[in-house]
């Protein structure tokens, strides 16, 4: 295995150059061209690193990431993922930021906003005291406000929290984005099916970001399941989100008229991301109705349905094993945590502090 002694890549009397030279020499394998994946082999790519990214579905993979709406909202994961996690992720924002600079990538940065009724005053109380806690950005809007930002609202929805920083990406576009960057950098793409076991005398070092068919006994299997929709009725210029049963349901608009509607919070027993169960596409279709009855005119246009592969505790890991890491459990954080998770691997690998890698530590987030 290549291995850098401390200090040797990163050292200042280091030219560009060397460095660039040095790491063409290493050989890093990465499986799985999801968003964790391919974010892995953009951030390596930067330093010259000699990269295979093999995936037997395609580029990019046909997994989770490939079903997701593209929100960056680090606010929104409030309920689910400890504060040190939270504040992380806003360095994900920024990196998306610059990002759709560099690449001319799509992206919407109009915010988002967390919708209540009158009777789920408590929940959006509850919701702005946690915020208040963590160093997120946001406002509080009353029914009249909100009627200003966004005309077409209810007025059944009385309050609402803005995050004015959130951003929403094209999850293909910007993953077709980094395939390009990569080719470009001569990084090699293989359509095959192997495992860390198959690849690991062939790489310095290997990445496994297989998601749900990577192998962890403790993975659950959630189902993540949007539908995809078109209505010329009602005008959004930003995400929604809001409490439906209990449960945070989103409305993504996507332009002409189009938008998306999804949740990720059913555990399914069949892991085929195939098969999209009609309770689904039901529930969905009640949820587009409950945020306004001009959505029962909609023409449904797809029905997207994927794994959504999370730890008991919804945050995600990064584990080692001799050459190898292991990267998983992304639940629905996949475009929001994978900037940060890459970045933690990389400088594992270049010998280099990282102040975020204890978050993904198994002894840290997984006790």
């Amino acid at each position: 295995m290549a291995s850098l002694e401390p200090n040797q890549v990163t050292n200042k009397y280091f030219s560009a150059s060397e460095r660039m030279s040095f790491c063409n020499n290493i050989k890093i394998g990465i499986i799985g061209a999801g968003i964790s994946g391919l974010m892995c082999a953009y951030k390596l790519s930067y330093d010259g690193f000699d990269i295979t990214i093999f995936d037997k579905s395609g580029f990019p993979g046909k997994g989770a990431s490939h079903v997701a709406s593209g929100m960056i909202n680090p606010g929104g994961e409030l309920l689910d993922l400890p504060y040190s996690f939270i504040n992380c992720s806003i360095e994900s924002v920024v990196f998306w930021n610059n990002f759709s600079k560099k690449h001319n990538c799509m992206l919407q940065t109009k915010g988002s906003l967390l919708l209540s009724q009158s009777f789920q005053q408590s929940k959006i109380n509850k919701f702005q005291n946690i915020l208040k806690s963590t160093d997120i950005e946001f406002q509080t809007f009353d029914r009249k406000q909100l009627k200003y930002l966004e005309p077409d609202i209810s007025s059944k929805f009385t309050d609402a929290i803005f995050f004015p920083k959130d951003i929403n990406l094209s999850a293909p576009n910007s993953q077709k984005i980094i395939i390009q960057h990569l080719i470009k950098c001569g990084a090699k793409l293989k359509r095959e099916m192997v495992t860390p076991i198959t690849i690991k005398d062939q790489f310095d070092w290997v990445i496994d970001a297989r998601g749900w068919e990577a192998d962890y006994n403790d993975l659950l299997c959630i189902k993540g399941e949007t539908i995809l929709i078109e209505n010329h009725d009602i005008k959004l210029t930003r995400p929604v989100r809001f409490w439906y049963e209990n449960n945070i349901y989103y409305i993504v608009p996507c332009g002409k008229g189009r938008f998306i509607i999804g949740a990720t919070s059913r555990i399914e027993e069949d892991a085929n991301p195939r098969k999209a169960r009609i309770i689904g596409l039901k529930l969905l279709i009640e949820v587009a109705n409950a945020f306004s009855n001009r959505f029962e005119s909609s023409h449904l246009l797809k029905l997207n349905n994927g794994i959504r592969p999370s730890f008991k505790n919804k945050t995600p890991k990064i584990s080692y094993n001799g050459n190898a890491f292991h990267i998983n459990g992304m639940y629905r954080h996949g475009f929001l945590f994978s900037p940060i998770a890459a970045e933690v691997i990389r400088d594992k690998i270049l010998n280099r502090d990282n102040a975020n890698s204890y978050l993904f530590e198994s002894n840290f987030n997984h006790s």
